[in-house]
């Protein structure tokens, strides 16, 4: 140690002693900031960064906390809508279909949906019915249009239910005129009792009407046996229709009857005078057919 360094470390208040003498070689050494002020200070510093870090530790994740939370609701919202969506589609598309089965049979629908565009078959034996019901025009004449419009729905209401009881085919109404197919779209045997039985009982019917709004109501019923081409046709309305000179000669069996009464050509005739009771016309003059001979059905045997 310099003679000008003792007397510094006698007097340094750090210093471990008093008595520094020239020569000494530890005073420098000895002199030094102690290490336990450091460790101190550096210690104060890493815990202060080591809560530092926490605390943004702890705001991140209860910030990623309320984004996947946030993340979760508008997910099950998202869902939610989801869900509710597909149900409305699905009762829209059953809409659709109970619409388009109300106007198509449902084979006819079912080949429509698969795309077919273009649906025409031809039936080698149907039996048409057409039903007008006599009387319904002066009646129009007589009551309000929403009162008429009712008790025509009233009755052909009637007639679907009829005809979903014999599986006969509904093709259309024409004003107060009621068609019915029996055969098609998918064939059967016994198309010609099943459009028999129908007639029968779409008489009951009137009667039934009559006595409950006190009217004089009677149908005129026309029935005939033969080959058809049926198809659709329209490309915004649909109409499953049917085409052929057998579908001509039931609808002139109807407007060249008796009303009351249900006449059926020759050809309907031979398929079921075994189990009904029949009367004969004879030879009445058809438009467009020239004499025709007839019969009219009367009952079940």
């Amino acid at each position: 140690m310099k003679p000008s360094c003792v007397s510094c470390h006698n007097n340094h208040p750090d210093s471990p002693k008093k008595d520094w003498k020239v020569g000494d070689v530890r005073g420098v050494l000895e002199i030094t900031q102690p290490l336990d002020r450091i460790i101190k200070t550096t210690n104060a510093g890493l815990r202060d960064t080591f809560l530092t870090l926490a605390g943004l530790s702890v705001l991140g994740i209860i910030g990623l906390t309320l984004v996947i939370s946030k993340l979760r609701q508008t997910s099950k919202e998202l869902e939610k809508r989801v869900i509710e969506r597909t149900a409305e589609l699905a009762t829209e598309k059953e809409k659709s279909e109970s619409l388009l089965l109300n106007i198509l049979p449902e084979q006819i629908a079912q080949r429509l949906k698969q795309g077919h565009h273009q649906i025409a078959d031809g039936f080698a034996e149907v039996t048409i019915l057409f039903a007008d019901i006599v009387g319904f025009t002066q009646l129009s004449e007589k009551v309000l249009p929403e009162d008429l419009v009712m008790l025509l729905n009233k009755i052909f209401s009637e007639f679907d239910k009829l005809s979903d009881r014999h599986g006969l085919e509904k093709i259309k109404t024409i004003g107060d005129a009621y068609m019915v197919a029996s055969g098609l779209p998918i064939p059967r045997s016994d198309h010609a009792e099943a459009a028999a039985e129908m007639a029968l009982d779409m008489q009951q019917e009137i009667s039934k009407f009559n006595l409950q709004h006190n009217f004089e109501l009677c149908i005129r019923i026309g029935i005939n046996t033969g080959p058809v081409v049926a198809g659709v046709i329209g490309t915004k309305k649909y109409i499953y229709d049917l085409w052929g000179d057998a579908v001509n000669t039931a609808s002139r069996m109807e407007s060249h009857g008796i009303p009351g009464t249900i006449q059926v050509s020759t050809k309907t005739y031979d398929l079921l005078h075994n189990r009904y009771i029949f009367q004969e016309r004879g030879a009445i003059a058809v438009k467009g057919k020239g004499e025709m001979k007839t019969y009219l059905l009367i009952g079940r045997k």
